[in-house]
């Protein structure tokens, strides 16, 4: 049976929320097709205790430890990974979709001739079989993807943020701790890494957040819904042309390109819903939509819809309110 390894991928002390994307892909393959599940986690001694909360997630965590691993370095980390995933015969290698991933996954694709698939934000069994689903042409196009003899040989796949809804499973976990032997003459240097400036108000800790895209046409329009956003105490947010617009600041974009949220409320204005941002929002508990467009894809992750325009609707509801 196949083994599913999920890469836990950490920046600044920190584990990225990429990597429990990828930890609720393996639990949905897991009870599709079984299998135990593992965590790999390349790291330094002196960090490995950030990873304690992983226990109880995976059958089996595996540390491989050297001071070279403290941060990511694309030479180390695949040369490291390559050599672990050479010793196991069938396995399912998973990564969150991170650009350091994007690297990974390719590099490894060819270092192992082993097939990759990336950007996956659905699976699904047809007569024991496995459809990986993901978009193509800008999230125009929604295709299902099928490895040839998947069950008999390994391959590679990332997964899009947001995509699966991770729920912690009580696990009993195996600890495998080794030293890395990294012998290889480095030809990348990496400078160092800097934290991203998040602004003054961070959205993916927020249980309320209004998101405004194209159809509040005109930056007039944005002191009506910045006073919805303050009586219902949530925090606004965007799609990206809303950010392109200059409405919003970057750090306020969400979905592919921007973060992905969770929040209690998503209330969408004048969103249409592209796949990209719908990634970035489809796991929050209660979406509600307003938009003047009746076939707006928005409405299809929607759990309550009001088709009408944003600057009529709005300033009924601060009447409410």
């Amino acid at each position: 049976m196949k083994e599913i390894i999920v890469f836990i991928e950490h920046r600044f002390s920190e584990i990225l929320n990429n990597s429990y994307d990828a930890l609720a892909f393996a639990y949905k393959w897991q009870s599709l097709r079984g299998g135990e599940i593992s965590c790999l986690i390349l790291t330094s001694e002196e960090k490995r205790e950030i990873f304690n909360n992983l226990k109880d997630l995976a059958n089996k965590i595996y540390l491989i430890k050297n001071k070279l691993l403290e941060n990511y370095h694309p030479e180390l980390y695949l040369k490291v990974i390559k050599d672990f995933l050479k010793e196991k015969e069938n396995y399912l290698f998973v990564l969150g979709q991170t650009s350091n991933a994007y690297e990974l996954a390719s590099s490894l694709a060819i270092e192992l001739s082993t097939p990759v698939i990336t950007d996956i934000n659905g699976i699904e069994k047809v007569n024991n079989e496995i459809n990986f689903i993901r978009y193509f042409y800008g999230g125009k196009i929604c295709g299902k993807i099928n490895i040839l003899d998947f069950n008999k040989k390994p391959f590679i796949v990332t997964i899009q943020s947001g995509s699966f809804k991770f729920e912690k499973r009580d696990i009993k976990s195996e600890i495998i701790e080794r030293e890395a032997n990294i012998d290889i003459e480095k030809n990348i240097e990496i400078l160092g890494y800097e934290k991203e400036e998040t602004g003054e108000i961070d959205i993916t800790k927020s249980e309320i957040v209004i998101g405004i895209g194209r159809g509040l046409r005109d930056k007039k329009n944005l002191p009506m819904v910045e006073e919805l956003a303050k009586k219902l105490k949530g925090v606004l947010a965007g799609s990206r042309p809303a950010i392109d617009a200059g409405w919003l600041t970057k750090d306020r974009q969400v979905g592919s390109s921007g973060k992905t949220i969770k929040p209690k409320l998503y209330l969408a204005l004048g969103i249409s819903g592209a796949f990209q941002h719908i990634v970035g929002i489809k796991n929050s508990d209660l979406i509600i939509a307003i938009n003047k467009d009746p076939n707006a894809p928005i409405f299809s992750v929607s759990h309550y819809g009001i088709v009408e325009d944003l600057t009529k609707v709005v300033p009924a509801l601060l009447k409410k309110l």
